[in-house]
């Protein structure tokens, strides 16, 4: 079925039975709509899916509330939370699930979205993502997770966050944007942007005054490869325009992946640049990487632009720690 609506509104309360529902479930262009303070929709036994045939949408609007589990999948969909809108864990206590069986998988999608934006929007419990899941179809990709607009995002459980996840297929420009002020807080646990077999072009960026991506002591590796044969190149975290990546225990850019620095922090306890990695410089708005304690740098370090006489360069700056190797 197609182009149907459902709004929960004024108030009004709505709980779903059975296993799991649906908006889409083959079909296109339908919309769940959750709208005005104290409305509520929950769905307290396994999940609500987003996605079928296409445009699709679940919208948490006004001060309404979403309580469970959402999984989002297929082809230009969407899950939209705005002015003040929230989702938050349900009886399992898990807010947005995104990858695995049920999830940016279902339906082999593309340029499906979840955007989290404006001033007390926020998702809470925890983010199980794994935008651009790759399990048994060829492709995934151009799917983003976007907090914007001093929005919060909150995963407290610990559940791993891949940016993307390789297993047979191939995922690829699959993004995380943290910017406008966003904020996104994580607990601890071993997180990636690239992970698996196939994996390139996926991408973290985090920018502009505020914005946040604070990993709770967790590790991160850019580009995590799961075998001799893997191949996950090409991917990236960007720290921009003042924007903060901060607490993570392990960072790690193994080779043919970068960070790049322009204009914003980079705060973590240790740091491994593998030969072959890459630190991206901007040259006109070079950024900082603060190494709480030891530092190994074994790549490249290169500018994103073309360098000119005068400019400053990359700070790195170690506390307590040693700084080894000789980057080329």
């Amino acid at each position: 079925a197609s182009f149907n609506s459902l709004i929960v509104t004024n108030g009004g309360q709505c709980t779903l039975g059975g296993n799991w529902g649906a908006v889409g479930n083959g079909g296109a262009n339908n919309t769940l709509a959750v709208t005005g303070t104290g409305s509520v929709l929950r769905v307290p036994v396994n999940f609500l899916a987003v996605g079928g045939g296409g445009g699709n949408v679940l919208r948490i609007e006004k001060g309404g509330q979403f309580e469970g589990y959402v999984y989002l999948g297929g082809n230009n969909e969407s899950v939209i939370v705005t002015n003040g809108g929230r989702i938050v864990g349900g009886s399992a206590g898990a807010g947005l699930l995104t990858g695995g069986y049920g999830g940016v998988n279902w339906g082999s999608p593309n340029n499906s979205k979840i955007v989290i934006t404006g001033n007390g929007s926020y998702l809470s419990g925890c983010v199980w993502s794994r935008l651009g899941t790759s399990g048994a179809s060829p492709s995934f990709a151009d799917n983003q997770l976007i907090i914007d607009d001093h929005a919060v995002v909150s995963n407290t459980l610990g559940l791993p966050f891949q940016v993307a996840w390789s297993d047979a297929g191939i995922a690829r420009g699959n993004g995380l944007i943290v910017t406008n002020g966003g904020r996104f807080f994580m607990v601890s646990g071993n997180h990636a942007i690239a992970y698996g077999n196939q994996a390139s072009n996926n991408t973290a960026l985090v920018t502009g005054t505020d914005s946040l991506w604070n990993l709770g002591g967790g590790n991160l590796t850019i580009g995590q490869g799961t075998g001799a044969a893997s191949r996950v190149v090409m991917n990236s975290l960007t720290v921009r325009d003042n924007g903060v990546v901060t607490n993570i225990s392990a960072l790690t850019v193994t080779a043919s992946n970068t960070v790049n620095l322009c204009g914003g922090w980079l705060v973590v306890n240790t740091f491994t640049n593998a030969p072959g990695g890459q630190i991206g410089i901007d040259l006109d708005a070079p950024g900082n990487l603060a190494v709480l304690g030891n530092a190994t740098l074994s790549g490249y370090v290169c500018p994103t632009n073309l360098p000119r006489v005068g400019r400053r360069t990359c700070r790195v700056l170690t506390y307590g720690g040693t700084l080894t190797g000789s980057p080329s």
